[in-house]
Formats: C-alpha cells, sequence, structure tokens
C-alpha cells in the first residue's frame, strides 16, 4: 500500500478504536468514578475544613494524589487497554488484518489505548478541581500573603500562585500523562498473556514494585511523575511538564513498538 493509503486505513481504524473506547458507558463509568474516589478521600479533610477553616482547593487538589495514583492507574486502563484481550477470545484478529494490515491495527490500538487512557483521567480530575473550587477558597489567605506556594513545593505547583486554573490544568494532564504510558504497557502485556485479570495485575505489582523496593532518581519514581512533583519552585513549569510530555511519549513509543511486534509474532503462529 502506498503511503497515503496507509493513513487513510490507520484513521479508518482509530475512529472505529476510538469509537469503541469513548462510545461507551465504560468510559463515563471511569471517569465518575475517578472523581467519586477522590471526593471520598478527600471528605474528611473537606468537612473538617468546613467547620475550622484554612484548608483550600488547591491544598486537597494536590495533598491526596498519591493517594490515588493506582487508583488512576488502573481505571485508565478499562476503556481500551483490555481490547487485543477482547479480540482475540473472539477470534476478529485474522479479519481486522486482512481489512486493515498489521501496522494499522497495531497502531490504531495504542493510540485510541493511549487517548482513552489520557482523556478520562484528564476529565475526572478537572470535574473533581471544579467540585473543589465550588466550595473552597483556590488558597488560603496566608499563602498569598507569603507570598509562595505552601502546599506544592515543586516546578508544577508553583503554577497555583499565578492562577489556580492553570494549575489544575496542568497537574491533571501530568496525572493523565502518566497513566497513558501506563494504560499503553497494560496493552503491550495483553499480546503477552491476554487474560485480562493477568493484564490489569502486572502493571499495578511493577508500579508497586518500582516504588517501594527500587530506588531510583525522584525525577524517575512513578508517584512523582503521576503527580508531578518533580523540580523545585525556581525550576520552569514548562521546563518540568515538556519533560514528563517527552519521558511519556518515549514509553508510550517502546511500549507501541513491542505491541506491534508481538502482535506478528501471535499472527506468524497462527
Amino acid at each position: 500500500m502506498t503511503p497515503v493509503v496507509t493513513a487513510r486505513v490507520f484513521l479508518r481504524c482509530l475512529r472505529a478504536d476510538l469509537r469503541r473506547a469513548l462510545g461507551g458507558w465504560l468510559f463515563w463509568t471511569v471517569v465518575g468514578l475517578i472523581v467519586v474516589f477522590q471526593l471520598l478521600d478527600m471528605s474528611e479533610e473537606y468537612l473538617i475544613s468546613l467547620r475550622a477553616g484554612g484548608s483550600s482547593a488547591v491544598y486537597l487538589f494536590s495533598s491526596f494524589a498519591w493517594n490515588n495514583a493506582l487508583l488512576f492507574m488502573c481505571l485508565a486502563m478499562l476503556p481500551a487497554a483490555l481490547s487485543f484481550c477482547t479480540d482475540w477470545e473472539h477470534q476478529f484478529i485474522r479479519s481486522s488484518m486482512i481489512r486493515s494490515g498489521q501496522p494499522a491495527y497495531s497502531w490504531s490500538k495504542v493510540a485510541a489505548t493511549a487517548v482513552s487512557a489520557f482523556l478520562a483521567v484528564f476529565l475526572a480530575n478537572i470535574v473533581t478541581a471544579s467540585l473543589l473550587a465550588s466550595r473552597l477558597p483556590a488558597l488560603p489567605a496566608y499563602a498569598y500573603e507569603e507570598g509562595y506556594n505552601v502546599y506544592q513545593p515543586d516546578a508544577i505547583g508553583s503554577l497555583a500562585m499565578e492562577s489556580p486554573w492553570i494549575y489544575y490544568i496542568a497537574e491533571s494532564a501530568v496525572r493523565a500523562l502518566a497513566c497513558m504510558s501506563w494504560a499503553v504497557f497494560a496493552l503491550f502485556i495483553s499480546t503477552c498473556m491476554p487474560n485480562r485479570l493477568v493484564v490489569l495485575a502486572v502493571p499495578v505489582i511493577i508500579f508497586y514494585a518500582i516504588t517501594y523496593f527500587v530506588l531510583l532518581p525522584p525525577i524517575l519514581t512513578p508517584t512523582n511523575l503521576m503527580n508531578g512533583t518533580i523540580g523545585s519552585l525556581e525550576d520552569s513549569p514548562g521546563r518540568a511538564i515538556a519533560y514528563l510530555i517527552v519521558l511519556n511519549t518515549l514509553m508510550i513509543a517502546v511500549w507501541g513498538i513491542l505491541f506491534s511486534k508481538n502482535i506478528r509474532r501471535r499472527i506468524a503462529g497462527d
């Protein structure tokens, strides 16, 4: 096929996979569950802040992200990371390859998984931030008086002093980026063992093992990458966000290449 035809086939596959990932009830259920679990996790602190004062939307939004890192990751896998398992179980692979070819099939799955994971986590975090902002001040008065971000002493957290909503959007995008790369990793795992439970469990086990048993620099720790807690207040927020975009894009490219190679091997051995 010519490059133009290949591109058209890929876009057709991508539209179908995105419709499958974003158009059903599962995607919006994932968004809703992330919002609900975040609010439940914050509920005790929120009630205390209503009675005693002194808390803020930025504090709650930033402080409880670490608790939900695994939750974000697991739920972000659900809309599309299991799609290969479904195709394999129902023997859709052969017919899909005949219609679209292996490269278009593989990379449309990677792209749909990445996009659906990003949107689910991003939208859920924006909804959570909106609900918090509707009931609490963005920052307490003394934070402005002292002139620095008392809750997030890092490059991305420093955005809260300039504009809380820029901070909410940037932080939501950072969390979504990390979940996007983990979802594509889960998609790759599905070609090694197309079992839904295994696909969901392996990333969680690896995330937990790296976080607690592997000594890594702070800029490579999974929880720091998930929450964007890299760099200091003096660093450029744009540089920190660019680093996270580049790192997660490289990870997605690696898992995507391995996913495509494994599909080729499975088809050849089928």
